[in-house]
């Protein structure tokens, strides 16, 4: 596979190779506790006078146990083997041959999968599916993944963390080598939700349970965080009304979508497709596809924007970091003026967008 194909493609291996060694990990993990169980029941029997049918019952209860965890191993093969078999088709789909047919047809194949991908993003199911079906290209489609996320998310404007929380847990080490924030947002929002109904109380023993071992790792949000006690749900304190906002809960659910305009003054790199005019032309209107750990610098300041300098996004579609728009409103009065497009408005209509 030559260095273009590999740098673009990535997601489509890592996707179920990563999904397959959780499975691996985890499963083996339970599997060693459940046995474990098992086995210390069954040496208490050899031990001790007891009556023949207790000894009978717990036998049965114990093989009814085996046979529990024989069914969940036999589930879990069945899942593991489509996921192995996921990685030799598309490792076998990135080797085809590199004839001028094949790269036309694999370019073609690849424009396909952009438009799944984005239908599937913006929740289009059904035309998302109808483009999978009608290209045949099902195995080369992390379907599964997107229904999952839109679940969460439909959790998450309901105003429920929950299952974004137990998502988290499965994706815990994968988001600590991200340095992500989404779980501590998460964790705030739950704690905000104590105050807001007047459980003030159990606010406290949340935030110390939950946002305390945090505090060190996002010290400046967590201390701003813990004011939401004291100004409570009828603050007119913007920075405090915020946490209160309905619109927090879209930001959690990832509604907001980042579009990151491009300086046309950039220098070209003609070794990446994302870049060639013709691509971009055909690709106006969808999503990028994903980049593992990119950065985002703000037009602005040229610093990266990070989750301590977070993106803004304002009523016109522009994007710049909080350092840059607050530096901006605090010489204005509070009032802030997009540079490329000449549009003002106030820094409390700018919008906290998440990357991921």
């Amino acid at each position: 596979m030559d260095a273009k194909k590999e740098s673009t493609e990535t997601p489509l291996v890592r996707v179920p190779y990563e999904a397959l060694k959780r499975s691996v990990r985890d499963e083996s993990k339970a599997l060693q506790e459940q046995l474990a169980t098992i086995t210390k029941e069954v040496e208490m029997l050899q031990h001790g006078h007891r009556d023949r049918e207790v000894v009978i019952g717990d036998l049965d209860a114990a093989s009814d146990r085996i046979q529990n965890v024989k069914r969940k191993l036999q589930d879990r093969e069945k899942a593991e083997k489509r996921l192995l078999n996921s990685c030799y088709t598309r490792l076998d789909y990135l080797s085809k041959p590199s004839t001028p047919e094949k790269v036309e047809e694999f370019e073609r194949e690849r424009l396909d999968r952009i438009l799944i991908d984005y239908l599937l993003r913006e929740s289009l199911k059904e035309s998302g599916m109808a483009v999978v079906r009608s290209t045949e290209l099902e195995g080369l489609v992390d379907v599964d993944i997107f229904l999952e996320t839109q679940r969460i998310a439909s959790t998450l404007k309901q105003g429920d963390c929950r299952s974004a929380l137990a998502w988290c847990a499965q994706n815990a080490g994968r988001l600590k080598k991200l340095r992500s924030s989404l779980e501590f947002n998460l964790r705030v929002q739950e704690f905000v939700e104590y105050v807001r109904s007047g459980r003030l109380l159990d606010a406290v023993q949340y935030a110390r349970t939950y946002l305390g071992p945090w505090s060190s790792v996002y010290s400046k949000q967590f201390y701003e965080a813990m004011g939401v006690l004291v100004f409570g749900p009828q603050t007119k304190c913007e920075r405090y009304r915020q946490y209160f906002a309905p619109a927090r809960w879209d930001d959690l659910a990832g509604l907001s979508v980042l579009n990151s305009h491009r300086d046309s003054t950039e220098e070209v790199n003609i070794e990446d497709p994302m870049q060639l005019k013709q691509f971009q032309t055909l690709a106006a209107g969808l999503p990028r596809a994903k980049h593992l750990h990119s950065k985002i610098r703000c037009w602005l300041t040229k610093e990266v924007m990070t989750d301590e300098n977070p993106p803004l996004l304002l009523p016109n579609g522009m994007v710049y970091s909080r350092k840059g728009l607050e530096t901006m409103a605090l010489a204005n009065a509070g009032w802030i003026t997009c540079p490329r497009t000449g549009y003002r408005c106030k820094l409390e209509q700018a919008e906290r967008l998440y990357i991921s």
